[in-house]
C-alpha cells in the first residue's frame, strides 16, 4: 500500500519539479525580457529609453516611443497576487489617454466603457484555482497595451490540516499474489513457536507429543466481500509421540512413533479494519485438512483421535502465523517521507489510511494526506486552494491487463506545489552558475549578447557580453489544473516577480528594473523509459508588467521578450528536468504505466511486479 507514497512522490518531485521549471523559464524570460533600464553601448547603464531598438520600431517612425504602446493601463483593484473565496470580483482601474485616443478597452475579452475619467468597472468570474485577469487598452491608431493581476479563488484549506480523499489505490488479485510470499515468510518466522504451540496440544490421556517439524510452505490470498480468504500448504508433516499404557494395573509399556502426513492444507478468512490509521487483520476461521496421514501400527485403533487432534492443533498455532504475515502485507499504510523538492526545498508528506474494502476482485485503499515544509517562508499564506471532490472510482481488476490503479487527488497536487512554495522553493537567484545547473548541456548563456539572438536590434542599446542575474520572488504558488480526456493539463504561475542585475565590470551589480511574469503551460504527464516525466502539451502564455516608472518602450520591450523566450525555454527547462523512478515497494515494481486524468483526479495504471532481490 506503500504505492500512495510512490505518487505522492510523483506529486512532489513531477508536479514540482515542472512548477520550478517554469519558474526557471519565467526568470528566464524576464531577464531577456527586461527593458525597462537597458545598457548603452559603453557598458554604462541608463534609465533613457526614449531612442526604442529600431527593428522595433515602424519606418519612418517620429516621436515619443511611449506612443507605440497604447493608453496606460493601471488596475486599482484586485491586488496583485491575492485570495479570494468569491466566485466573482469586481474588476477596477483606469485608463490613461497619452494622446492617441482610447479606441477601446477590454477585461478578459469583454469591452468596457470607461467613465470621462478614465475609470472602469467590470465583473469577472473567477474559475478555482489561478486566475490571471487581463486589461487591455487600444488608441485609434491600433496601439495597444496591457496589465494582468493574478488572483487565486475557490476555497482554502489550512496546510496544517491533512486531506480527506487525497488518494486512493486499487490492487486486483492478480497483484495480491506478489505478497503471498510474506504469508509464507510470517508463517516460517514462527517455526518455533508453532512447534512449541502443537508440542503443548494434548492427544489424549496416555499419549504426548514429542517433536514437531515441518517442510516447504506455500500459500495463497483471495479478496472476498469483507476480507481475504488464504491457504497455506505445509509439506512432509512428522510429529513424533509417545504413548504409555497400563497392564494389569502394575505393569507399564511405552511406545513411539512418528505421525507423518504428506501434506497439510490450512484454509481461512481474514476480516481487514482500519484502526488508527493502519490496517489490521483479524482471523476469524481456519480449518485444516491433512492428506496421506499416516500413524504408527500400534496406534491405528487411535488414528482418528490423533488425526484431529493433529489437524486442530496445527490449524489454531498456524493461525497466528497467517495472521502475521497478513500483517506484514498490509502494513505500511500510514507514514512521514521527508524529501526534497525543487531546488533542494525540504518538504514532508505525510499519508494516513483511512478506509480498506475487499471485494471478490480486489481490495481498495482511501488516503488522507497532507504536504508541508518543515519551515515556511515569512509571509507567504498558509493554505492551499482546493477544489474538494471526490476520488476516481477505481473497481474491477480481472483480466491480464493493469493489476495496480492510484488516483490522487488535484487537491494534493497542489498542496505540494504550495508546500514547496511556503519552503522558498521559487524564491531563486539564478545567475550562470545556476542556470546550468538547472539546464546542464545547454549552450545558453546568461548575458547581454544572449539577447541579441533572439532581438538583434536590441544590440542598439545593449553592451554585449555583460553578466546577467536574475532574483526571483515567488508571489503566489504554482497552481495545476488536471484535465480530463486528450486535454493537457494546465499549470499556471503567477506573481513571479522578477529583479534584473547586470554585472558590470565598470559599474558593479547594476538594477535593469523589476517586472512582474504571469506563465499559464499546457503540459502532459507522460511515462518515459520507466519513469514519470512532464512535457510541454499546447500554448505557453506568458504576461509581464513592468514594474514602477516604467520607461517609454519599456513595455513593448518586455512584451517581445516574453513572447520570444518563454515557450521556447519552457521546453528546455521541462527537457532538463529528471524524470521520476517509481521505487520498488515491499518487494514490488510498478511497470507500463499507463495515465489519464478523470473528475479531477491523476490516475496511473500499471502492473505490478516483483522486483529483482
Amino acid at each position: 500500500m506503500k504505492s500512495t507514497g510512490t505518487i505522492a512522490k510523483l506529486l512532489v518531485s513531477g508536479c514540482l519539479g515542472l512548477g520550478l521549471g517554469a519558474v526557471a523559464t519565467g526568470c528566464n524570460s524576464s531577464s531577456d525580457g527586461q527593458g525597462k533600464v537597458l545598457a548603452t553601448g559603453t557598458g554604462a547603464i541608463t534609465s533613457d529609453l526614449s531612442a526604442v531598438p529600431p527593428g522595433m520600431l515602424p519606418p519612418g517612425f517620429v516621436g515619443d516611443p511611449s506612443m507605440l504602446e497604447g493608453p496606460r493601463v493601471e488596475i486599482v483593484s484586485p491586488a496583485r497576487a491575492g485570495h479570494t473565496t468569491a466566485r466573482r470580483v469586481a474588476v477596477e482601474g483606469v485608463v490613461t489617454d497619452l494622446g492617441g485616443g482610447v479606441s477601446d478597452v477590454r477585461v478578459q475579452g469583454r469591452s468596457v466603457t470607461p467613465a470621462a475619467d478614465g475609470s472602469f468597472r467590470e465583473e469577472v468570474e473567477l474559475a478555482v484555482g489561478m486566475n490571471t485577469i487581463v486589461v487591455e487598452a487600444w488608441d485609434r491608431a491600433g496601439h495597444r497595451r496591457e496589465r494582468f493581476v493574478n488572483l487565486i479563488a475557490g476555497d482554502l484549506a489550512p496546510e496544517g490540516e491533512p486531506l480527506a480523499d487525497a488518494a486512493t489505490v486499487r490492487v486486483t488479485n492478480g497483484a495480491l499474489d506478489l505478497i503471498e510470499p510474506q504469508i509464507v515468510a510470517g508463517i516460517e518466522a514462527q517455526r518455533a513457536q508453532i512447534r512449541q504451540q502443537v508440542l503443548a496440544t494434548r492427544v489424549g490421556n496416555d499419549t504426548t507429543i514429542k517433536d514437531f517439524r515441518f517442510g516447504r510452505v506455500t500459500a495463497g490470498l483471495d479478496t472476498i466481500q469483507g476480507g481475504v480468504r488464504f491457504t497455506a500448504t505445509i509439506a512432509d508433516l512428522a510429529m513424533d509421540i509417545e504413548h504409555k499404557a497400563r497392564v494389569l494395573l502394575v505393569f507399564s509399556s511405552t511406545q513411539r512413533g512418528t505421525v507423518r502426513a504428506q501434506r497439510l492444507e490450512i484454509e481461512g478468512l481474514a476480516q481487514v479494519n482500519v484502526v488508527n490509521g493502519r490496517a489490521t487483520t483479524n482471523v476469524v476461521q481456519v480449518t485444516a485438512r491433512s492428506v496421506g496421514f499416516s500413524v504408527p501400527d500400534w496406534a491405528r485403533s487411535e488414528e482418528a483421535t490423533i488425526r484431529r487432534s493433529f489437524e486442530n492443533g496445527f490449524a489454531a498455532a498456524a493461525a497466528q502465523g497467517l495472521g502475521q504475515g497478513l500483517g506484514d502485507a498490509f502494513k505500511s499504510t500510514s507514514g512521514t517521507i521527508a524529501q526534497a523538492a525543487g531546488q533542494g526545498v525540504p518538504t514532508e508528506l505525510d499519508w494516513t489510511l483511512t478506509t480498506l474494502t475487499c471485494d471478490p476482485a480486489g481490495a481498495t485503499a482511501l488516503f488522507a494526506a497532507n504536504v508541508r515544509p518543515p519551515a515556511a517562508v515569512a509571509g507567504t499564506e498558509g493554505r492551499s486552494v482546493v477544489v474538494r471532490g471526490g476520488l476516481a472510482n477505481l473497481t474491477g481488476g480481472g483480466g491480464n491487463g493493469p493489476n495496480v490503479a492510484m488516483a490522487v487527488h488535484q487537491d494534493i497536487v497542489n498542496r505540494a506545489l504550495h508546500a514547496a512554495w511556503r519552503g522558498g522553493a521559487m524564491n531563486l537567484v539564478i545567475d550562470q552558475a545556476a542556470f546550468d545547473a538547472m539546464n546542464p548541456g545547454s549552450p545558453m548563456r546568461l548575458d547581454t549578447s544572449a539577447l541579441f539572438a533572439l532581438a538583434p536590434e536590441l544590440a542598439a542599446v545593449v553592451a554585449p557580453g555583460l553578466p546577467i542575474e536574475m532574483r526571483v520572488e515567488g508571489l503566489l504558488p504554482a497552481v495545476m489544473t488536471l484535465r480530463a480526456g486528450p486535454l493537457p493539463h494546465r499549470l499556471d504561475l503567477g506573481g513571479l516577480k522578477v529583479t534584473t542585475f547586470v554585472l558590470d565590470p565598470v559599474n558593479g551589480r547594476t538594477p535593469m528594473g523589476e517586472a512582474c511574469y504571469a506563465i499559464g503551460a499546457e503540459v502532459a504527464i507522460v511515462e518515459r523509459q520507466g519513469q514519470l516525466a512532464l512535457q510541454p502539451a499546447g500554448q505557453v502564455q506568458v504576461h509581464v508588467d513592468a514594474l514602477g516608472p516604467a520607461q517609454p518602450g519599456a513595455e513593448l520591450v518586455l512584451e517581445k521578450m516574453a513572447a520570444a523566450l518563454g515557450p521556447q525555454l519552457l521546453q528546455m527547462a521541462l527537457a532538463s528536468q529528471q524524470g521520476l523512478v517509481l521505487p520498488a515497494v515491499q518487494g514490488f515494481t510498478l511497470g507500463g504505466l499507463r495515465l489519464q486524468a478523470l473528475d479531477g483526479n491523476l490516475v496511473v495504471l500499471g502492473t505490478a511486479q516483483a522486483s529483482a532481490p
